[in-house]
């Protein structure tokens, strides 16, 4: 993942009023990761290229990757919840793009 499209993903989000708080401590634990790492080693830690075995491959306790994810699965989570609702457009639209950050293409798959 690009370092900076995730930041202006999470400071669109930091804009969104009433955003719940389990997002927002998605949103703040991936804050600290970009700014944690450079371009290049938070390049290196989202991009999901296998370098070893699953044996081999150590644990990462603090996973950029992972909580790209689990921060899809709240914010999914609440806009499924919300539809009825006066739902901002900014928060559907950082969805798609979230999605479009962690989801793997069919196309990289045989």
């Amino acid at each position: 993942m690009d370092k900076r499209e995730v930041a202006a993903l999470l400071a669109e989000l930091n804009n969104v009023e009433n955003i719940p708080a389990s997002v927002q401590a998605q949103v703040d634990k991936i804050q600290s990761y970009v700014n944690q790492y450079s371009e290049k080693d938070f390049e290196r830690l989202t991009n999901g290229v296998v370098t070893q075995s699953a044996g081999e491959q150590p644990l990462l306790e603090e996973d950029p990757r992972f909580a790209m994810s689990e921060l899809y699965t709240e914010l999914n989570e609440y806009t499924k919840q919300n539809r009825d609702g006066d739902m901002n457009a900014k928060l559907t639209s950082a969805l798609y793009r979230l999605r479009g950050m962690i989801d793997a293409y069919a196309r990289d798959f045989p």
